[in-house]
């Protein structure tokens, strides 16, 4: 499981910093570490092929900038969450990640300041 919230909040980080990431890229993709291990029966879908999996949904073009209130962790917050909406603003989507390790992630969402958000257009 902690390489699943790792890899979302990798993602994540890509994605809210998408005017200055080009590129991220997963080697190796099979075996080893990989999303998938196969073998000479088959295949197994690891925890980071269902992340890759649900982050290869329709994402919306236009990152939102926002801040995320949350209860401290050791190290970091407990959630991670990028918005991104439509050229029009409206549509919006957010990928959200629970880092801890045992509580359920409590968390609200405001959308009042949406029209005023700066977005930042994702190539």
């Amino acid at each position: 499981m902690a390489d699943a919230v790792f890899s979302a909040s990798f993602l994540n980080g890509c994605r809210r910093n998408a005017s200055s990431v080009q590129m991220a890229c997963m080697a190796p993709v099979v075996n080893v570490r990989g999303p998938l291990f196969v073998h000479p029966k088959g295949f197994v879908k690891r925890t980071t092929f269902h992340v890759l999996k649900m982050y290869s949904n329709p994402r919306l073009p236009n990152v939102v900038s926002g801040k995320i209130g949350t209860e401290p962790m050791r190290i970091g917050a407990t959630l991670d969450a990028v918005a991104t909406c439509s050229d029009d603003r409206r549509k919006l989507a957010i990928a959200m990640v629970n880092r801890h390790d045992a509580m359920p992630a409590q968390w609200k969402l405001s959308l009042c300041q949406l029209n005023s958000a700066k977005a930042t257009r994702r190539y």
